[in-house]
């Protein structure tokens, strides 16, 4: 039989989860392309290399990217 400690160890697994879900499905700019059809960077607009571009969820050049992390 389940006791209080079971409980509240489900609670705590809950929120848990309910936060990694929120932080894994938090709005992701979406990417930008130029008129060739190729992922530019969404904060300064260069071409983003292909090996980097192939990258799912990648929106902004490697220098870009370091400037957002810091920030």
């Amino acid at each position: 039989m389940a006791d209080e400690a079971d409980y509240s160890s489900d609670r705590e697994i809950a929120t848990i989860e309910r936060s990694i879900y929120q932080h894994l499905n938090r709005h992701q700019p979406a990417a930008e392309y130029n008129e060739a059809g190729e992922k530019i960077c969404i904060d300064c607009g260069i071409d983003i290399p292909v090996k980097r571009a192939a990258i799912d969820g990648v929106v902004r050049c490697i220098e870009c990217q370091i400037i957002e992390e810091k920030s």
